[in-house]
């Protein structure tokens, strides 16, 4: 090997695995930076005697709508899933590779049964009917 096909390798090796980094670390600052804004606007709030909104430090989703979400999102993950796992057999003609299909199909299911999960527990927290959720 000569010295551009190992400094091509070097540095592909360092894209693929850096470049998660580089695009966590702003995500991550740009959280932080909104978090602290937040904690200094309701503390000098705070010390001019103002109330506080009640929902300044709410995520702005309830739990409702958090069900609905996991719910559609477990829906869409089993029919990527049995898509991707069709698609791939019609493709390989194998098992194994058809198995990446299974897996979302998996993660799917298991999201179906949280948004089950929650509805029926936040329902008895607050009893609700079965018509309010």
């Amino acid at each position: 090997m000569n010295i551009h096909e190992e400094l091509i390798a070097l540095v592909s090796v360092i894209m693929v695995l850096g470049l998660p980094v580089f695009i966590l670390i702003p995500t991550l600052l740009f959280k932080y930076l909104n978090r602290r804004a937040k904690y200094r606007l309701a503390s000098e709030a705070i010390a001019a005697g103002k109330e506080l909104p009640k929902d300044l430090f709410d995520s702005g989703q309830s739990v409702l709508d958090y069900n609905q979400k996991t719910l559609t999102k477990g829906i869409k993950n089993i029919c990527l899933g049995i898509g991707l796992g069709v698609f791939l057999w019609f493709l390989t003609h194998e098992v194994s590779i058809t198995a990446i299909g299974f897996l979302i199909f998996c993660m799917g299911v298991g999201q179906v049964i949280i948004a089950y999960v929650t509805r029926s527990s936040n329902r008895q927290e607050n009893n609700l009917p079965k018509e309010q959720e």
